[in-house]
Order: C-alpha cells, then sequence, then structure tokens
C-alpha cells in the first residue's frame, strides 16, 4: 500500500460540465480509498464556499494542483468557459511540467482534435465511460491508473502521450504471440510434411502458369509432324509397292523414314531428335547404312522408355538396337498425382530391372531426350556451352545459368513423402502459347520428301519428329489444361518441343528465358513463422475498437491478397521463383483465429456483438 505523509498528498483538480455531475461524483466515489489513504485531496467547483469569488478559487486550486482531470463530454467541449479558462490554464502547466493533465472520457464525442488530443485518455482503450457496459468497470480502471501513475513518480506525476506511431504492441502481449505463433508454426510444419497443401499449391502454380504473357514461338525448333493423311498417303494400295510396309507396327516404313531423314540431314540441321519408338533393326538397307554413317547419323537422337514397375510383363520401350546408346535418351514424362505434367526429366538412374535394354551401362544412368537433344544443339555452336555438372553434388549449368533440381529438401509446394522425386528433375516453364501446339513452325512428312519447305526452316536449327495423333502418340494435362480458355491437353511431340526449347531458350536467347526455381524448405517454413507472428499481432492491434471485427477483416483481407500479389510478382519476374502460398496463408489465418479467441476470452469487458459494426 501506497504511504505518503500528509503534507505529500496530491491535489486533483476535476474540471467538468454540470450535466456531468453525477459521472464526476461517481469517479470521485472509485478515488475515495486514495483520500483515506492521505495520497490524495480533491478538488471541484462545487466546493466554493458561501462568500468566496469563485473564479479567483477556480484559478487558485488549478495552480496548485498537481493532476488535472478534463472529464470530457460533448457538454464539456461546448462549454466556452471551461474551454478558456480550465483548458486554458491546465494545458499551460501541464506543457511547463508543473502538473499533469489527463483527459478522462465520459460520454463519446470527438475529442482527438483538440488541444489536449495527443494526450494519452483513460480509459486506456478511449472508449467513453457511459459505452461500457458496466460502467463500474470502467471507473475503475481510470481509479487504477491514476494510482499507477502516483506509484511509478510521486513528485512529478506523468501519464505519457499517446505515441504518433499509430500502432504498438505493449510488451505485456509478447508473451501470447509467442504462445500462439510457435505451436502454430510446428502444426502448419507438420501439416505441409504430411502433404495437406500439395494439391492447392499445385493448383496455385498452375494459376500463376496461366497468368503468364504470351510469347512467341521458338524460331530455333522446327516441328516435322507425321500426320494421320502422312500414314494414310504413304500407306495406301498405290504406294505399298514403292513404299514397304513395316511388320513391326510402326506407323511409317523404314524406307519412307530413310527419306526423311536423309532429306532433312542434306539441309544441315544442328540435331534432328526422332520422338517415334523403334525396338527393332532397320530391315531397310539404305536406312540401316544412315545409321551406320558416323557423320550423318551423329545427328541423330532417338527414344526410349524406362519401365513403370519391375513386372516381367512391363519391359517399356526398348532403344532402337542398331543405334549407339549415346544417341538415345528417356522419353519418360513426370505427371503429378493429378496426371498434370510440371517437372521435366534430365537424367535417371538405370532401374533395377533385367528386362529393360534403355540403360547406358558406362555411366549408370540415362539423359532424357530432351535434355540430349538440347546437349547436342548446344553443343555445335561455338559461342553457346552445353550443360555440366562441377561436381558429381553439383548443379547443371551453362554459363551463368543454372538448373536448379528438385530435391528432397527442395521442392516449392510438393509433399516431402512423394516418392517420384527420382533422377535429375526441374520445374518446366511453358512457353505460353494461344494454342498448345504452336510453340514452333510445323511442317509435315509430304511436304519435306516433296520439297516444298525451304532450307532456311532447317539450317542450324532443332528438328523434331513425331506423330501427334491418336494411337501412336498420348497426350498429357498440362497447366493449361483447366484454364478457362478451354486448355486441351498436350500431345508428347508438343511436351518435348516445350522441354527442349526451355533448355536452349536459358542460354541461346538474345534475353535468355528464366528457368523456375523453387524456394527451399527453410524458407517454407521461415514463411509459415512469419505468417503466424503477424497472424498472432494483428488482432492485438484493433483488440480495443468497437469496430473490432470490421477493421480486422479488412487488414486480413489486404494481407492475404498482398501475399498473393508477391507471389504471383516473383513468378514472373525475371527470376522466376514459386513461393508456396497456402502453408503460409494457413499459420496466419489459423494465428488470427487463435488470438480473436483470446481476446475475447480476456476482455475486461464484453462488448456487445452490435458495437462490432
Amino acid at each position: 500500500m501506497l504511504q505518503l505523509a500528509p503534507k505529500q498528498s496530491i491535489e486533483i483538480f476535476f474540471s467538468y460540465s454540470q450535466e456531468d455531475r453525477k459521472l464526476r461524483d461517481k469517479l470521485a466515489n472509485h478515488l475515495s480509498i486514495l483520500k483515506h489513504e492521505k495520497v490524495i485531496t480533491d478538488w471541484y467547483e462545487g466546493e466554493i464556499s458561501a462568500g468566496q469569488v469563485s473564479a479567483d478559487e477556480i484559478e487558485r486550486h488549478l495552480n496548485s494542483s498537481r493532476i488535472i482531470l478534463l472529464l470530457i463530454s460533448a457538454d464539456f467541449l461546448a462549454s466556452e468557459k471551461l474551454w478558456q479558462r480550465d483548458v486554458t490554464l491546465a494545458m499551460k502547466r501541464h506543457n511547463a511540467k508543473e502538473a499533469c493533465v489527463i483527459p478522462v472520457l465520459l460520454r463519446p464525442c470527438e475529442w482527438k482534435s483538440a488541444q489536449f488530443g495527443s494526450l494519452q485518455a483513460l480509459p486506456r482503450n478511449e472508449e467513453a465511460i457511459t459505452s461500457w457496459q458496466n460502467q463500474d468497470e470502467a471507473f475503475k480502471e481510470v481509479a487504477k491508473e491514476i494510482r499507477k501513475a502516483i506509484e511509478a513518480k510521486s513528485d512529478y506525476i506523468s501519464i505519457p502521450q499517446t505515441s504518433k506511431r499509430r500502432f504498438k504492441i505493449p510488451w505485456r502481449s509478447l508473451c501470447a504471440t509467442v504462445f500462439t505463433s510457435v505451436p502454430i508454426t510446428l502444426l502448419v510444419i507438420g501439416m505441409r510434411v504430411m502433404g495437406v497443401f500439395e494439391k492447392s499449391e499445385l493448383l496455385f502454380f498452375d494459376r500463376m502458369m496461366q497468368n503468364q504473357p504470351t510469347e512467341s514461338q521458338d524460331s530455333k525448333l522446327l516441328l516435322v509432324e507425321i500426320t494421320s493423311d502422312d500414314i494414310e498417303y504413304y500407306n495406301s494400295d498405290k504406294n505399298k509397292k514403292e513404299y514397304e510396309i513395316s511388320q513391326k507396327g510402326a506407323s511409317l516404313s523404314d524406307k519412307v523414314i530413310f527419306q526423311l531423314l536423309n532429306s532433312l540431314i542434306q539441309k544441315n540441321p544442328r540435331v534432328i531428335g526422332v520422338d517415334v519408338y523403334r525396338d527393332f533393326s532397320a530391315y531397310d538397307p539404305k536406312l540401316s547404312k544412315l545409321f551406320q554413317d558416323k557423320e550423318k547419323s551423329k545427328l541423330l537422337i532417338f527414344v526410349c522408355k524406362f519401365p513403370y514397375t519391375l513386372e516381367e510383363n512391363d519391359k517399356g520401350y526398348d532403344p532402337p538396337p542398331d543405334v549407339p546408346i549415346e544417341q538415345v535418351g528417356l522419353s519418360d514424362l513426370l505427371d503429378d498425382g493429378d496426371g498434370v505434367i510440371r517437372r521435366q526429366l534430365l537424367t535417371m538412374g538405370t532401374p533395377e530391372t533385367t528386362n529393360s535394354r534403355c540403360r547406358n551401362k558406362e555411366k549408370k544412368e540415362m539423359e532424357s531426350f530432351s535434355f540430349k537433344v538440347a546437349q547436342k544443339y548446344l553443343a555445335t555452336d561455338n559461342k553457346l556451352k552445353s550443360y555440366t555438372k562441377p561436381n558429381e553434388n553439383g548443379s547443371f549449368k551453362s554459363g551463368n545459368t543454372v538448373l536448379q533440381p528438385l530435391e528432397t529438401l527442395t521442392q516449392g509446394g510438393y509433399n516431402l513423402k512423394n516418392n517420384s522425386f527420382d533422377g535429375y528433375q526441374i520445374l518446366l516453364n511453358y512457353r505460353r502459347q494461344l494454342s498448345d501446339h504452336n510453340i514452333a513452325q510445323k511442317t509435315n512428312v509430304r511436304k519435306v520428301l516433296n520439297n516444298e519447305i525451304d532450307d532456311d526452316l532447317v539450317k542450324d536449327k532443332i528438328v523434331l519428329i513425331g506423330t501427334p495423333s491418336e494411337g501412336f502418340d498420348p497426350d498429357h494435362a498440362t497447366p493449361f489444361s483447366s484454364s478457362k480458355e478451354g486448355g486441351k491437353k498436350m500431345r508428347g511431340l508438343y511436351l518435348q518441343a516445350q522441354m527442349v526449347s526451355q533448355l536452349v531458350s536459358a542460354v541461346s536467347d538474345r534475353e535468355p528465358r528464366p528457368i523456375l526455381k523453387v524456394s527451399s524448405i527453410g524458407d517454407e517454413i521461415l514463411l509459415i513463422l512469419i505468417g503466424s507472428i503477424v497472424g498472432s499481432i494483428l488482432p492485438q492491434l484493433y483488440r480495443r475498437s468497437r469496430y473490432f471485427l470490421f477493421i480486422l477483416g479488412g487488414n486480413y483481407l489486404f494481407l492475404i491478397l498482398s501475399f498473393y500479389f508477391i507471389c504471383l510478382l516473383f513468378f514472373s519476374l525475371s527470376t522466376k521463383r514459386w513461393i508456396p502460398f497456402f502453408s503460409p496463408t494457413c499459420a496466419f489465418t489459423l494465428s488470427v483465429g487463435v488470438v480473436i479467441i483470446l481476446v475475447e476470452l480476456q476482455s475486461p469487458k464484453k462488448i456487445r456483438s452490435q458495437q462490432y459494426f
């Protein structure tokens, strides 16, 4: 208990409007214990005795009081007498540090623009006493704060002025912030590891990919399509004698394949990728001779496919027996759980099976078809460099371009338990086109064999040959398949073209196309922690406002939308970084919800629900 000698009693002056006399009396009653303890003496205009001069007596007590309480209401502010007499002298003494002026909000009014508007008012939540459901609680808080001020510094009473900063988190809220954010961070990390957010993050990835600007065709590529018309024409009865039909089920006979490859080679492309499965040797003598011609055949890259399982009847697709394994790449495409192709394979270790001949025994791993084609193109240009690894644990790089792999601990929005992360994989940065199959100029077999294309379309270009037809080349879902534009699925030939284009354009273009990067798991944990901390702090900034839920809801939506656009921005910039959106947002939302509950439970009064709005 505070003990002061009688001579140390602090005089308190009440400045109020006569309309607020009853409220002044209630406040005086709540301060009565301080009077009994001889801590304070109080004085107000009603104590002027008969025969005393009112103005002189008021001025004398205004000059002698150490604490001056301005009991604020609309009537107080409207009183010219109180404004010119009490407020002017009180603020003069306050500014000279001769007394402490404390505004006490009795009834709601606009008082912030007054000359005492920068002072800390009581109650501390700056809500008028008559607005409290229990007014005694409000008077109790005012009396408590006046006692605190006296106990803190009895020689000079000082209630700190309101900070110029709009928001300020009291230190006493630090524990609530920590004890809310840390458990929620751990909870969300656990949900992240269990794959709760994977589907949502992948859909968000698709949305960001769909929002990318449309790009021009890749002028470095030429697609030679084996169309349905080509197959019908060259396999027709009138051509059976001239073009012998393969008994292996190929789309075109080896004689036509020879003529096609030979015609293209004569036009001097840098590389020809044949995206057609051939698990049999050439039966046409000319085609067989072409494969054996080291100078011509070195331009050719063929495909094979690993078995999906280790079962005996699952053999995948073997490579051509008469083509060196160094000129064969994997055609395997990596689809996610929803069947969408978002990743690109560069290399993969040989599977533990004896059923497949799709293996490089010396390297114990196979490169993908798209990677081999891109490497071949880059290696034939003296100004460009093919991708190399500085060491076994390093990343493929060419100059300043680094192919960041999707690893166990660096997977963007993917689930850490996803067991399909075998081999060296990167995200596929699709070249956005108005049409899914419009990535590069196209032609068909008949036009090539009839010499109806210019040599410039082939010279120094990447030529990809495939059969984008039903029954020969399956179609696959892409991030654009769910777009409002009615995105169709994409044939394997066009997917391979997208992959080759990404690898080559990242190095050879005048303004290199960026390679997509992912945030590390450490970065994501940091974002989750930040989200939970911000979510814990936000409700505490507005907890004393009568429009608590309305203001909080508006700021919540603003922060969520801001983070959404930040993710889009990073995905669209030259850095091309995929920042997970849902896990930090979940941490933020959970923290906001938990703190709202704590605010309600710890509130000194129950605010009526209609007062929120």
